[in-house]
């Protein structure tokens, strides 16, 4: 969405309207033509490389009133959310889930390490989170990149100041898993 979203804003400022055959042109849209008949433009090239993304322009939000609220987190803890999502997609293919539908169905793309703990270092920096959303579908899955990532929240001294929410799955939780979160 991010590549479509941009090309459709460039699009308006140029034209300052939409055209249908301007929009024809876009990959990625849904729209109405002239006749109210639902046209799809074609499919977009997926994002493969997640830190190519910029981060989130969280400051454009209006974060201490609507997100930076103090309240129960994880563990009994009183704390400030931090919100993140550092994969999109899902290796599983599960018939009641839509992921794959959502994330355009050819596996799993991740943010590197480093990626996900400068986010987290942001969060904590700029808005004193203490407690992190994950919002991927399985973080858990890519257990290398896991442990990288617990590597480097250690090294920066982060590792037992901050807590987590995700989702797991059942056949990938075992010992070491567990030792791991």
């Amino acid at each position: 969405g991010e590549k479509t979203l941009l090309e459709l804003l460039k699009y308006y400022e140029e034209k300052r309207k939409f055209e249908v055959g301007g929009l024809r042109k876009i990959n990625g849209l849904v729209f109405r033509d002239e006749k109210g008949k639902l046209e799809l433009t074609g499919k977009r090239e997926l994002i493969c490389d997640l830190d190519e993304i910029p981060l989130l322009a969280l400051d454009l939000l209006k974060m201490k009133e609507l997100y930076l609220i103090p309240g129960p987190a994880g563990a009994n803890l009183i704390g400030v959310r931090g919100y993140i999502m550092t994969s999109r997609g899902c290796p599983y293919n599960c018939i009641y889930c839509g992921s794959n539908t959502a994330w355009g169905g050819r596996g799993v793309r991740w943010n590197s390490a480093e990626r996900v703990v400068d986010e987290i270092k942001r969060w904590i920096k700029v808005y004193g989170a203490n407690h992190f959303v994950v919002y991927d579908d399985l973080m858990i899955v890519n257990r290398d990149r896991l442990r990288k990532i617990i590597d480097l929240l250690e090294k920066n001294g982060l590792l037992n100041k901050i807590d987590f929410e995700l989702y797991g799955r059942a056949n990938i939780i075992d010992d070491e898993m567990c030792r791991l979160l």
